[in-house]
Formats: C-alpha cells, structure tokens, sequence
C-alpha cells in the first residue's frame, strides 16, 4: 500500500494510527506523525511517559525498540518510522 501525499506541498499524510489507544506505541506513532520536521528520542521519551509518576524510561534504548516493532505493523501501510545515527538524529516518518 502506498502512502498518499499532500497535493500541495507534497508531504507525506500518514494514515490512521493502526496501534491500541493510550499504548505507548500509539502515543509514539501520533507523535512522531505531528512533528513531519522529525523529532528526537529524547523529546519521544519525554512526551511519551510525561505522565508517568516515575518518569518512565531512563534510557532511550526503549523508544529504539518499540520503533523497531513498530515498523513491522507500519511496513504493510507503505511506511515507517526513521531515523539516523546518533542520539541527537531525528525520527520522521518516511515512505517504505
């Protein structure tokens, strides 16, 4: 399936969020997908266990994995999550 794009300024329009709601890959997914500049890890970890009375994860080793699982689901829509090397690199979310 290919993902459709903006007929305008040619920008990939995700589709519908296919995780369970309030589960952590659901609220990474939404996130992800309002911020098509990308975002870091960090600012994922952060938003995503900003209601945690614990913080959440400390390592952003977590939000690599639940990506990497996710692409598995997202793959058959046309799309997934990327991003580059490094701890400062940007998740966006790319046609396959």
């Amino acid at each position: 399936m290919n993902p459709s794009c903006c007929p305008t300024c040619h920008q990939l329009i995700p589709p519908d969020n296919p995780f369970s709601a309030r589960s952590v890959k659901s609220r990474i997914y939404a996130y992800v997908c309002k911020h098509p500049e990308g975002v870091t890890g960090d600012q994922i970890r952060a938003h995503v266990y900003a209601d945690d009375p614990d913080g959440g994860a400390e390592s952003i080793s977590i939000i690599n994995v639940h990506v990497h699982q996710m692409n598995k689901v997202l793959g058959a829509q046309g799309i997934k999550i990327w991003s580059g090397q490094g701890r400062w690199s940007n998740y966006k979310v790319v046609p396959v």
